[in-house]
């Protein structure tokens, strides 16, 4: 490997860049559902977007938002760069205790100046709000500034405060919320009053929970534990349980009551549940490895993280948005491929 290369390489692994696809992901996701706010007029909820059988038009309406706005658009980037950003500053914040527990991570190996890991990060901060601020949504700009003060404290307090994982849970959740709000205009109460919130609420959730098996990464033999059912352990099963439960559960309710099931609502629902069923066995897959050998708990976090892009999924074909839905599967695979060369924890 030339010097070029494995320069190149080591910042992406510095910024983690096969989890990337799942902020995409969030980032469309969120963007298609505030639009199909906007584009009924702000209605409360967005239980009509199946009302009516749509054509293929009708299915990719909210792109016409990038075309006509073009620097709306720019604000789908916000989230993007703020995972990036935030995982440069969290080996620049962390390099020396990387240095005694992950010496293979790009700056304790040398690849990497701890210096321009931080100077990286920061520019990269302050370019995502700045694609906010040009999407003339005072919303969104706002969220992406919260975005970046979460980015921070995050990095700052992670290895000395347990409940610093709600921080990088709504860092997650502001992944969508961001481009939500710019793509339903101002109207910000249509946003958080509609069903549409929930797929922030959820990706936080979710978040969360991944977060409490990583805090741990390191003592994995407590996580891993067939003999006894540790704190931890209990812990873990009954919040992914719970989460995957609240996930499916609230995620129907984007899909129209209506009293007969025609053959479009019947199709929703079997892509919802298919993508359930997905999420269901890379989960438990996950969980077994864990079991298995406690070596493996970072090859499980990669996969439950992969599984953010499922969760955008299964928003969109519940809420009558098959295309997106089949963009975030996309994601979803993409980002199980690059872990296979990049890793995701």
């Amino acid at each position: 490997m030339t010097h070029a290369r494995q320069h190149l390489r080591a910042w992406l692994e510095l910024f983690r860049i096969s989890n990337l696809p799942t902020v995409i992901s969030n980032a469309i996701a969120g963007a298609a559902l505030g639009a199909s706010v906007a584009s009924r007029g702000g209605a409360a909820t967005i239980e009509s977007a199946t009302a009516a059988s749509p054509t293929i038009y009708d299915l990719i309406a909210p792109l016409r938002t990038c075309v006509t706005d073009p620097s709306r658009s720019f604000v789908l980037l916000t989230p993007v760069l703020g995972y990036i950003a935030g995982m440069a500053l969290n080996d620049a914040f962390d390099a020396r205790i990387d240095a005694h527990e992950r010496a293979q991570r790009p700056i304790p190996r040398g690849d990497v100046r701890r210096a321009h890991a931080f100077v990286a990060g920061f520019a990269l901060l302050t370019l995502s709000v700045a694609l906010a601020a040009s999407s003339s949504s005072m919303p969104a700009l706002i969220a992406a500034i919260v975005l970046a003060t979460l980015v921070v404290l995050y990095n700052v307090m992670h290895t000395r405060r347990a409940w610093s994982t709600l921080l990088l849970a709504m860092c997650r959740a502001n992944a969508s919320l961001i481009t939500m709000l710019a793509f339903a205009g101002d109207d910000w109460r249509a946003v958080f009053f509609s069903g549409v919130i929930v797929l922030p609420i959820m990706l936080a959730l979710w978040t969360l929970a991944l977060s409490i098996v990583a805090r741990r990464e390191v003592d994995v033999h407590a996580i891993a534990s067939s003999t006894t059912t540790t704190p931890l352990r209990t812990m873990i099963n009954v919040g992914f349980g719970a989460t995957g439960v609240i996930v499916t559960a609230t995620m129907l309710l984007f899909i129209p009551q209506r009293a007969t099931l025609d053959a479009q609502r019947l199709a929703l629902a079997v892509v919802a549940v298919a993508i359930g069923v997905i999420m269901t066995v890379v989960i438990v897959r996950a969980r077994r490895w864990i079991a298995a050998s406690p070596s493996s708990t970072p090859r499980a976090i990669a996969a439950w993280i992969a599984c953010l892009a499922l969760i955008d999924a299964l928003a969109m074909a519940c809420a009558g948005l098959p295309a997106f839905a089949a963009v975030c599967l996309v994601c979803f695979v993409a980002t199980r491929v690059t872990q296979r060369f990049v890793a995701g924890s």
